[in-house]
């Protein structure tokens, strides 16, 4: 009896490898599609990566992008990269443990664009508006105010500000690098009440109803502000020296010592001084407010800072007494006390050599 079974013929065998061909393509391209892997590809690129010695640099990206590591930042060598992200923010990274202060630049489109960081959950600004380069103590991810942010947003570089509008949204409590980005901010006393109360870091981190307190609550100076300059001592005469005047009668006052060198010049944003000013490094000194008028004895070249400038000031006025120095770069340099420092000059060539 013939079998009712028949085997296959080629052509059928052919058509049956073609199918199964075409569904194992079909699923694996299915698979790429969704893998994490595809997707995270499609959202992100990186826009710059360098190896980073133990003496720092800098990377640039094509925009105006940039990271700058000042030497004796970094604990280790390390990758450090500029990635850009589908939704306009950037994300700054260091592969390597590090410390200290860097510098992230972005372009901005406007004078009343800033720069915003992202922080656990929550955006806030670096500098001022217009200020196109932050120094900052930690990395993440960054963008222009007026870029595509969302989330919880309590936008102001002013930390008694966030603090308001983290409360009006139900936020009481923060940590992480919320949480350090409020202590850097924070004035001595303040801090001194946060270690006095137990709430300085740890699973409860900083419950935000101290800043209420008298010590946390902002004064006339913003918080990190140095404190107001005292007029100088009235000089005393060398010993031996006779009195101008007899000892009876009315003593005249002393005469006024003379003015200090040097010229005026204005801060357009929070401006950091330092000791060290061929590194930007050293010993930080008290920061100098935006918008503040200050003496300036002498400047000098040392440490390039991202737009390439390369000229410093020595600061004359206290409680800096010419022991710090800050980039010329954050000084309008032209008589101006107000609005964006872009277009500005590098320098005030009437500020005397050091």
């Amino acid at each position: 009896m013939p079998s009712l079974v028949t085997r296959p013929t080629n052509r059928n065998l052919l058509r049956r490898y073609r199918y199964a061909l075409v569904g194992l393509a079909a699923t694996l391209l299915l698979a790429l599609v969704l893998s994490p892997s595809a997707e995270a590809n499609s959202k992100s690129h990186i826009l710059a990566r360098s190896f980073m010695p133990l003496n720092g640099g800098e990377i640039r990206a094509p925009g105006g992008w940039a990271l700058q590591v000042p030497p004796e930042t970094l604990k280790k060598p390390g990758v450090a990269s500029i990635t850009a992200r589908s939704d306009g923010t950037v994300d700054f990274h260091i592969a390597a443990p590090w410390h200290g202060e860097v510098a992230v630049s972005m372009p901005l489109h406007g004078s009343r664009d800033a720069i915003a960081h992202h922080l656990d959950g929550v955006w806030v600004q670096e500098g001022h508006r217009g200020q196109t380069t932050v120094w900052v103590r930690q990395l993440s991810i960054f963008g222009a105010i007026k870029g595509a942010i969302s989330g919880v947003t309590c936008i102001s570089w002013d930390y008694h500000a966030v603090i308001k509008c983290l409360l009006l949204k139900g936020i009481t409590k923060v940590n992480g690098k919320l949480g350090l980005w409020i202590a850097e901010k924070i004035s001595d006393s303040c801090a001194a009440a946060l270690i006095a109360s137990g709430l300085t870091g740890g699973p409860a981190g900083i419950a935000l109803g101290i800043f209420n307190d008298p010590p946390c609550v902002g004064t006339a100076s913003s918080p990190g502000s140095p404190p107001a300059p005292k007029a100088p001592p009235s000089p005393s005469p060398p010993a031996g020296t006779p009195p101008s005047q007899p000892p009876t009668g009315s003593p005249s006052p002393p005469p006024s010592p003379p003015p200090p060198s040097g010229l005026y010049e204005t801060t357009g944003g929070l401006t950091h001084t330092w000791t060290n000013y061929t590194n930007a490094g050293g010993y930080e000194g008290p920061v100098i407010p935006a918008y503040t008028t200050v003496l300036i004895a002498c400047k000098l070249t040392g440490f390039r800072v991202a737009d390439g400038n390369t000229w410093w000031y020595r600061i004359g006025s206290s409680p800096w007494n010419g022991a710090y120095y800050a980039s010329a770069d954050a000084f309008y340099n032209n008589g101006q006390t107000s609005g964006s420092l872009k277009g500005t000059p590098f320098v005030d060539p009437s500020v005397p050599d050091c």
